[in-house]
């Protein structure tokens, strides 16, 4: 009976051990991530979190690799295209914080081929908290108005930051608005009304200039609606 229970015991340690070592490792057979999840831990707006995690290749096959990010503030790189046979090669990870959020989702794929296209993923997480530096949001976008003449919607344009947020420039494609510069203070917000130029053929949208750090231009897409 003592044997037999420590038979069970053993056996369930296996599955417990097998199961965390998944949750730190995601492979396809002969390729593995170490580890599959990237946390960055927590930055502030506009910093940049620096990783790494490695690729392995426990086959007797060279593969060649590809990295995708979902982001343009996400980067991923390898200093070479090849994973020979055998071989374990870092991917160089680097986010910049370009909005504020509780906790960041991001993935980057990694496409190996050997003969046999296979992808793999790297899950991206953290958390971004407000900085000092001036910090451009506008909402909605797309911003939608409808297709009478004469009609209009508002924008509501905020600095997130400390430092005072100066828009340089408004400039409406097949719109128009009551400003075309704007100065806010840190927490300020202000409402600017848009409305559409008629006979205006194609796309409509805003651009907005400012001396946010991170993204110092915006466009704001305009969707007509019935």
């Amino acid at each position: 009976m003592v044997k037999s229970s420590l038979c069970v015991v053993l056996c369930l340690t296996a599955i417990l051990f097998a199961g965390c070592s998944m949750r730190h490792t995601r492979h396809t057979a002969s390729l593995s991530l170490e580890p599959a999840t990237w946390d960055f831990g927590t930055i502030k707006r506009g910093e940049i979190a620096r990783g790494k995690v490695m690729l392995g290749n426990y086959s007797d096959t060279t593969f060649t690799v590809s990295l995708y990010s979902t982001c343009d503030c996400l980067e991923a790189s390898v200093k070479t295209g090849e994973l020979p046979p055998h071989t374990r090669i870092p991917i160089d990870l680097s986010y910049l914080g370009d909005v504020v959020k509780e906790r960041i989702t991001k993935t980057v794929f990694v496409e190996v081929d050997g003969g046999n296209p296979r992808r793999l993923r790297i899950d991206v997480t953290g958390k971004v908290l407000p900085a000092v530096k001036p910090h451009l949001l506008a909402l909605p976008n797309p911003l939608p108005i409808e297709k009478a003449q004469g009609t209009s919607n508002f924008l509501e344009i905020s600095n997130r930051g400390q430092q005072d947020l100066v828009i340089s420039e408004i400039r409406c494609y097949g719109c128009e608005s009551n400003a075309t510069q704007l100065s806010l203070g840190g927490g300020e917000k202000a409402i600017i009304v848009v409305g559409l130029l008629p006979r205006w053929q194609g796309k409509r949208w805003l651009e907005i200039e400012s001396n946010d750090p991170v993204t110092p231009f915006i466009k704001i897409a305009i969707i007509e609606v019935p």
